[in-house]
């Protein structure tokens, strides 16, 4: 008589806990903010600046090897976002059925700009995942003066397990208006203030642009301080963006700044298009620059 079959051993997988990568230790973060005016060419609508991009990227990569520094990035609109904001007022909220299209054309626009950011972090195997401030927060006339307008919980868990958030200037559901618009340096402002709270302290903010810094009369203005601002700020010299610009551009990088100075968050101005001076700032090397240094009084 045969004896019976025995059933073939089951395979054992290890708990999707075994298998799971260990939370990143909450630790200071570095916010760097890559202007719509250096990673496009602002004066022609969705042109992407490739080479520039690419090569800020592979900048913070290098320097985060280096350092282990870890870092929230944030990029403008640049000609993907703001010449539609203007010709529909999505910043002045919702009027008619054409502005309605005009909130989703500039979202879709801001958020093609995003994926090829994305994109270029995925290519060095940095593990970069969008944060779309449009869908954590609700503003009232422009501002969230309530904690529940906006919900940090996703970006707390990829914080958590060591992602790279890459956020961006966006558009805002608004209970007053219908619609607003956020520039990356308000969105930074909000998470620099709400980020402490869950272990996450930001020590500085480094604003890459088309330019050397704040220029005044053909001269980098190498550090502002909250009684300098209203002097410089009349300078007829002061350096304007170039394109349409619907976030403030120069003039509203440097006040986001002072606000940030009496957080005790530095911010620093610097070029993105010289070779080489993110790369050498991230990792403590002088490099022609603006400074709004931190006000710890």
């Amino acid at each position: 008589m045969e004896s019976a079959v025995q059933p073939t051993s089951q395979p054992v997988f290890p708990a999707a806990s075994q298998l799971a990568p260990q939370p990143a230790p909450a630790t200071s973060l570095t916010f760097i903010k890559l202007g719509g005016s250096v990673i496009t060419d602002k004066t022609k609508p969705q042109t992407l600046r490739g080479q520039v991009m690419a090569r800020l990227v592979g900048e913070i990569a290098a320097a985060h090897r280096q350092t282990g520094q870890r870092y929230l990035i944030g990029h403008g609109a640049g000609s993907y976002g703001h010449v539609s904001a203007a010709k529909y007022g999505t910043k002045q909220g919702l009027t008619d059925q054409n502005s309605v299209l005009g909130m989703a054309t500039v979202q879709d626009e801001v958020a093609q700009l995003n994926r090829a950011v994305v994109g270029e972090f995925l290519a060095r195997r940095l593990p970069a995942v969008t944060l779309a401030v449009s869908n954590m927060l609700v503003t009232r006339a422009g501002r969230a003066a309530q904690a529940a307008d906006i919900n940090l919980a996703v970006l707390e868990q990829y914080l958590a397990w060591g992602l790279w958030p890459i956020t961006h200037g966006d558009v805002i559901a608004d209970r007053a208006q219908g619609s607003t618009i956020w520039s990356t340096e308000q969105i930074l402002d909000l998470l620099a203030r709400r980020l402490p709270r869950l272990g996450y302290p930001v020590e500085r903010v480094i604003h890459v642009t088309d330019v050397a810094g704040v220029v005044i009369d053909g001269r980098v203005v190498p550090e502002i301080t909250p009684e300098q601002w209203p002097r410089l700020s009349r300078s007829a010299q002061l350096k304007a963006p170039r394109g349409t610009d619907v976030t403030g551009g120069i003039r509203h990088k440097v006040e986001a700044a002072l606000e940030l100075a009496g957080l005790g968050i530095e911010s620093v101005i610097l070029s993105g298009l010289k070779s080489g001076t993110l790369k050498r700032c991230l990792l403590g090397q002088e490099v022609t620059k603006t400074v709004i240094a931190a006000n710890l009084v």
